[in-house]
Formats: structure tokens, sequence, C-alpha cells
């Protein structure tokens, strides 16, 4: 005769763990759905202000990384970029990272 162990842990039943990845996946899917539903606005839809200075230092990014582009483009880029600064820009160095890659800037 076996004894249940009190030490052992409970492993849950396969059917709360299927039901816990469904949600799972719903609920990014949901999230990823919000996110591409206006994909196509114009950019400045929404807090022009920040979209803008987002775009500039974007663009500063982009110009630094172009070595064929006018000089005096890249200086004023850069000098436009640094104005303000309020946060470690993460995103628009991805993005001008990617203006790069592709060649030039695509605001879809």
């Amino acid at each position: 005769m076996t004894t249940a162990n009190p030490t052992m842990p409970v492993k849950p039943k396969r059917s709360i763990l299927t039901l816990q990845s469904l949600l799972l996946v719903i609920v990014f899917g949901l999230g990823l759905a919000i996110r591409l539903y206006h994909a196509k606005m114009p950019p400045l839809g929404f807090h022009a202000t920040r979209q803008l200075r987002s775009a500039v230092i974007a663009r500063s990014v982009y110009y630094q990384l172009d070595k064929n582009a006018d000089p005096l483009l890249r200086q004023d880029a850069i000098n436009l970029a640094g104005l303000e600064i309020y946060e470690p820009p993460i995103l628009e160095t991805i993005v001008g990272v990617l203006y790069w890659v592709t060649g030039s800037e695509q605001l879809w």
C-alpha cells in the first residue's frame, strides 16, 4: 500500500494549463489587434508634440549613421535632437537604425 507524500507538490491538471495558455494567447492577440488597428493612420494622430520630437530624434540618428548625408543636414538634425532630452532615446534609436537599414525614412 502506498501513501501520498505530503511534501510533494501537486501538479495542476493539464486542462487548467491548457486554459491558461489559451487565455494568454487571447490576451496577447487582443493587445496586438488594438495596436495594429490604426497602423496606417498618419503619424501625427495622437500626442503630436511627442511624436514630432521622436521623429526629430529618429531622423538625427538616421543622419548620424548615413555617411552619404549632407554634412549641414546632419549637423542640423543633431542640433535639433539635442534641444530637449527628457528620457533615453531607445525607441527613437531603433527607428533611426531601421531608417538606415531601409535606406530612407519610412513613415507609413
